[in-house]
């Protein structure tokens, strides 16, 4: 097993851009996503029935986006991927015009994040001309920096069927992770990526969100871990 805390990708499936984002979180175990389709999004609450856990009493840490989607004023579609309430920020700045690098970074820069807990984000950028981009980025506190990668690049050349993915404990731009089974539905897609995007069992994974653009249609799947307080201790030994 191991510990990502939580884990940010874009890539592209099956001629679709996406992005993706997995919970993983020790402090605030009892956590679930939940798609938000009339506002068109993913959002972060308190796992059912769990409402009123001691983890989810502390008013710092309440519900949150970790996965917008929108359309810029110049009618350029986006996907926004981030951990935490930087998703808000990001997608404001790209409604406005800005570009998804400038977004990002700005972004990164107002929002450094902690010791053990890097700022991480990624954006699927689609232009007027038909071209996606995508951008990984991430503030390390622990590095001492802050740094943004676009895709495709020399290095990862290519992200059909693939994702690329940073996580708060492994900020290094060069993981991927081929999706190679066809045919899978956006729910079937983020169980696949929750249980086998690190190659391993994750600790204190919570649940995984997708979201995809079908043409001009965004597409939205959530894998909701089945847990419970004998699997917090399990993960906790």
């Amino acid at each position: 097993m191991i510990y990502t805390s939580r884990i940010v990708g874009v890539g592209n499936y099956e001629g679709k851009p996406l992005v993706t984002f997995t919970l993983a979180s020790k402090s605030i175990p009892f956590r679930e996503l939940r798609i938000n389709h009339e506002k068109s999004r993913i959002n972060v609450y308190s796992k059912k029935g769990f409402e009123n856990h001691q983890t989810n009493q502390d008013p710092e840490v309440d519900n949150y986006s970790c996965i917008r989607t929108g359309v810029t004023k110049l009618g350029e579609r986006f996907m926004v991927t981030f951990n935490g309430h930087m998703c808000k920020r990001v997608t404001s700045n790209l409604v406005d015009g800005i570009n998804p690098l400038t977004s990002l970074d700005l972004t990164l820069l107002a929002f450094r994040g902690a010791p053990n807990d890097a700022r991480i984000g990624g954006i699927s950028f689609f232009n007027k001309e038909g071209k996606n981009s995508y951008y990984l980025g991430v503030n390390d506190v622990d590095r001492g920096e802050k740094r943004i990668c676009s895709y495709p690049n020399f290095r990862i050349k290519e992200l059909e069927n693939r994702i690329a993915y940073i996580y708060d404990r492994d900020t290094n731009f060069e993981k991927v992770y081929d999706l190679v089974i066809p045919g899978l539905s956006t729910q079937e897609l983020a169980n696949n990526i929750h249980n086998n995007i690190v190659g391993q069992e994750i600790k204190f994974g919570l649940a995984t969100g997708v979201a995809i653009m079908n043409q001009e249609k965004f597409e939205f799947g959530v894998f909701n871990n089945n847990f419970d307080e004998e699997t917090i201790k399990r993960w906790s030994a």
